[in-house]
């Protein structure tokens, strides 16, 4: 089981899914040199767990696609089976029924002979003493006609018997057919499924390295600013000289210059607009408290917007698209993304659950969840790099 986290939506959702660290506010001006390393280095560690954890979810979802490719051969042998024992059954059927008409066609021939002879004259009393062998005769072809149209009708039944069972059989074999082509077809939709996860799954993976190897980056450079800046052992001055020059500690000057940092840093925070949207532009209908491409602390750009909200508003989709995938992604709530026209793609987290399923088609401004926290995340991406939703004022 996996621990619970502490940290906000904001602390956790965002730096782990897009391996972006989204920091509102620069550290205070208090902060030290070395809490800058030790939080980037935590940080780092935190992504290379998440790498990890995307890894290990992506062999996961392979291994359960190779069991049902596997559990799906199962059903096209029986379809297989199943079509040729109901092409069998159809050659019986029309052999029987070929048989059937024959007989049929014998037993009115037989019934002819019987009962449209002109035996009367047989029995006259003039005919028998004419001569007895004709009425032999007529009496003897009588009974042969009479044997023949029973043995006819007798066969008729037969075949009728097996005509009825074999149009059972084939019956039955249809139902079976129908039940085995439903199995598999639910089989294919949970493959395709299982491989849409995997490809949202693989991009997270690869923005979760690229922004990995930004981090590291950017911890390499702090270190090389901190030791650009590291105290310098001042030259012995005569002890006369000291007695008039202040005592001055470059690690005050350091710390002067981080504070002066600091303050513009926030300045330059705060100084940007907080924007509010018309409907259906983005998910909520709140304010924009992250925008796309603004810096942390860190240096590290948004791919996305932060729209605040309230737990239990509705999130609506911002332009008519396909769900593609919808599932809870470890911690982070539940995701979801949509396929629009012309090649933009949006992802939008922070929903309790999904209202909506995979395959769905649904216009803009469809309700497909609510807030699971306070805030939500909306990123929008055309031929799978991030642009900026803020920029985007037609429909697509």
């Amino acid at each position: 089981m996996k621990k619970k986290r502490k940290n906000t939506f904001l602390s956790v959702f965002l730096p782990v899914f897009f391996g972006t660290v989204f920091i509102l506010f620069p550290p205070s001006a208090s902060s030290a040199a070395a809490d800058n390393i030790a939080a980037l280095e935590r940080k780092i560690e935190q992504m290379r767990t998440a790498v990890k954890e995307t890894e290990e979810e992506i062999a996961a979802l392979n291994r359960r696609r190779a069991a049902l490719q596997r559990n799906s051969s199962s059903p096209q042998s029986n379809e297989t089976a199943i079509a040729q024992r109901h092409g069998e059954m159809a050659g019986q059927i029309e052999n029987f029924t070929e048989h059937l008409a024959k007989l049929q066609k014998q037993a009115d021939q037989a019934f002819l002979s019987v009962y449209d002879a002109p035996l009367a004259p047989v029995y006259d009393a003039p005919a028998l003493l004419a001569d007895p062998r004709d009425v032999l005769s007529g009496l003897r072809n009588k009974w042969l006609a009479e044997s023949a149209m029973d043995d006819t009708l007798s066969h008729s039944a037969a075949y009728r018997d097996k005509l009825s069972q074999a149009e059972n059989e084939k019956r039955a074999l249809e139902s079976q057919q129908q039940e085995n082509r439903q199995r598999l077809k639910l089989r294919q939709e949970q493959i395709d499924n299982i491989l849409h996860q995997i490809d949202a799954t693989q991009k997270i993976l690869a923005a979760q390295k690229g922004d990995l190897a930004q981090h590291k980056s950017a911890l390499q450079k702090e270190k090389s600013r901190i030791f650009a800046h590291r105290p310098q052992p001042r030259p012995a001055i005569p002890a006369v000289e000291t007695a008039s020059v202040p005592d001055k500690n470059p690690q005050t000057d350091v710390n002067a210059a981080q504070e002066r940092l600091a303050a513009a840093a926030v300045q330059a925070a705060a100084a940007l607009p907080a924007r509010t949207h018309t409907a259906h532009k983005y998910p909520v209908n709140g304010r924009v408290v992250l925008h796309f491409g603004q810096k942390d602390a860190l240096g590290t750009k948004s791919r996305g917007l932060v729209l605040a909200g309230t737990k239990g508003d509705k999130v609506t989709l911002p332009h008519r698209g396909t769900v593609k995938f919808s599932g809870p992604f470890r911690n982070f709530n539940h995701l979801l993304i949509v396929e629009h026209e012309g090649g933009y793609h949006s992802l939008i987290a922070g929903l309790e659950q999904a209202e909506t399923r995979i395959g769905k088609k649904l216009p803009a401004g469809a309700v497909i969840g609510h807030l699971a926290q306070e805030q939500a995340y909306y990123e929008l991406r055309l031929n799978g790099e991030p642009i900026d939703p803020e920029t985007v004022t037609a429909a697509f």
